[in-house]
């Protein structure tokens, strides 16, 4: 039986639409009353959602949208006529009313969408009447029921207060509102879709320049602190030997800093100019918040990093070293999760670093309870009474192992045991590798603690000396106030340039009641590394190039990657 599984992948290049393209699908539905440029204009730095500091993770059950105040009693204003004009492409709403106010009451009539207020004009009354004019609104209106809201201000010219009654004064406060559509009925769920469309986009750039500058992160963090192990300390370090980390990281940089993340702000900012009232405020709000907290992120890891390998960070972030690297970098996803959230999105793709890109393909047997996989080159078998998870995860996660019957009834139980290939290219020997590895774990889990290290030595025939060497981690993990006991059963390849790892979780307290299953597949857990198998690893191979090349890969639609927080505790 062929198993054939798409993976989320990580693109080198950005994929971009064009608010162009978003602004003529709208046209060319909605007509007129969708087009152009913003009067609102936005702040420079984006500021997080609710009040809430930026590098404060935004809670997935927080979102919805920001609410009107009730009204207090009855208002003193009584709209006559509510007028959608349009004018050259763009609409304008004309507004007339009496009020049993004095002359020269301050009037504000704007319109408010989905809880956000905006068109904003002011106005007098006079002679117990007032008229305004809404527009011609320059940017873009997305279709849809919008209230259209008139209060007295509250900054009223003396003048004024002073020849109201004290039941004036208590009443001018009080707005009057309408329900009025805006725009083509027709042209709503198309337009809304492109907004929200534009929106995953961005996203999936944050996700794609946050990923990478990740794996660079913590690789040439690990890679440095080998370097001061052997020499003493950062000053000894010969710099041919930081040179090449030295390149790649500048490069990693210039590319996914000062070019993707400074050009995506940019089109950020313009998306926000473009909207006259967004369908998702606090969407907006968090997004704003996303790209404050990855920017103190990149910071600290930046400022950390480049004093070991002597680079320094990009001008726009120097001297912002104090932030805690670890702390935001678990952050982010949790934040990105809150966007989604506020989105509509139910899930999302995996946002966490060191994303394998590979697809994993493989083959079922033994009663379907053994999967190998000639590609990864690996073989694993699934207890009895647990099944094989083939969604998407860990980024590096090649598969996951649960108990139960059902993948419901598996994501209830918090238990996991996940496949992960790891790479550590510049390991020199199996003794390296294994330093590598150790000094590796805690640099990417939070609330990180030791409990056991043990050098393994498996019988593999198709090893030379019929042993593969390999560790074995038992740890533990504290994260948003939740405790996992973690193993890591990890076996080395024969190239002493990548580690292969069961890794299983489970809360804490609870690794006695799984003992003998995780026993059981690690146990079971093979590396496929030797020459013998080369035979069907171009096999798969070739059958996997055949089928891409008759149907093609498409990425995931976006927010149909797998839930963000699938209880595996910890994780990079």
């Amino acid at each position: 039986m062929t198993i054939d599984h798409r993976r989320g992948e990580q693109s080198s290049r950005p994929r971009t639409i064009t608010w162009a393209a978003v602004v003529a699908l709208a046209a060319l539905v909605a007509g007129p009353n969708v087009h152009a440029d913003d009067e609102a204009k936005p702040d420079d730095e984006p500021k997080p959602a609710d009040g809430a500091k930026p590098d404060e993770g935004a809670k997935p059950d927080e979102g919805g949208e920001k609410k009107a105040d009730e009204p207090k009693g009855p208002s003193p204003f009584v709209l006559q006529t509510a007028e959608i004009i349009a004018e050259d492409e763009r609409v304008a709403v004309l507004v007339k009313g009496t009020a049993d106010l004095p002359r020269g009451t301050v009037v504000q009539v704007g319109v408010r969408f989905a809880g956000r207020l905006g068109g904003v004009v002011r106005t007098e009354v006079i002679g117990n009447a007032f008229e305004a004019r809404i527009g011609p609104i320059k940017s873009m209106v997305v279709p849809g029921n919008y209230i259209l809201e008139i209060v007295g201000a509250s900054d009223q010219p003396r003048r004024v207060t002073q020849g109201m009654t004290e039941e004036q004064k208590a009443a001018v406060g009080n707005p009057a509102t309408k329900e009025m559509f805006l725009g083509d009925p027709e042209a709503e769920e198309s337009t809304l879709g492109a907004v929200r469309q534009r929106h995953y986009d961005m996203l999936d750039e944050v996700r794609t320049i946050f990923l990478n500058l990740s794996q660079y992160e913590t690789y040439f963090n690990t890679e440095a602190k080998v370097l001061e192990l052997k020499h003493g300390s950062v000053d000894k370090i010969p710099a041919s030997e930081t040179r090449n980390m030295r390149r790649h990281w500048q490069r990693a940089m210039d590319d996914f800093w000062s070019e993707r993340y400074r050009n995506l702000k940019f089109e950020w900012k313009e998306l926000k100019k473009k909207l006259f009232l967004s369908p998702y405020p606090d969407g907006a709000d968090r997004f704003d918040a996303l790209l404050i907290t990855v920017r103190k992120w990149f910071a600290a890891a930046a400022g950390e990093l480049g004093d070991r390998i002597g680079v320094e960070p990009p001008e726009d972030v120097r001297g912002e070293k104090s932030f805690d690297r670890d702390v935001l970098r678990q952050q982010v996803p949790q934040q990105a999760m809150a966007v989604y959230k506020a989105l509509g999105a139910k899930r999302m793709p995996p946002w966490r670093p060191f994303d394998l890109t590979q697809d994993e393909k493989g083959e079922l047997s033994n009663e379907k309870k053994t999967y190998r996989s000639y590609v990864s080159k690996f073989e694993i078998t699934r207890p009895d009474t647990w099944i094989f998870d083939f969604r998407m995860a860990h980024p590096t996660a090649r598969l996951r192992l649960r108990p139960g019957a059902t993948l419901e009834e598996a994501q209830a139980s918090e238990v996991v045991g996940m496949v992960e290939i790891r790479d550590f290219p510049m390991a020199e020997d199996f003794k390296d590798l294994a330093r590598r590895s150790t000094l590796a774990i805690p640099n990417r889990f939070a609330g990180y603690k030791e409990i056991s290290i043990k050098k393994l030595k498996v019988p593999d025939s198709t090893m030379p000396g019929g042993i593969r060497p390999g560790l074995e981690k038992t740890f533990t993990v504290t994260e948003r106030g939740r405790t996992f006991w973690m193993r890591q059963y990890e076996l080395f390849c024969r190239w002493h340039k990548r580690t292969y790892g069961v890794m299983c979780v489970v809360p804490q307290g609870k690794e006695k009641d799984v003992e003998k299953a995780f026993d059981e597949i690690c146990e079971s857990f093979k590396i496929l590394d030797a020459p013998e198998f080369q035979p069907f690893r171009d096999e798969e191979r070739e059958r996997m190039r055949k089928q891409d090349a008759e149907g093609g890969m498409l990425p995931p639609e976006p927010g149909k990657g797998d839930d963000e927080d699938d209880g595996e505790g910890g994780g990079d």
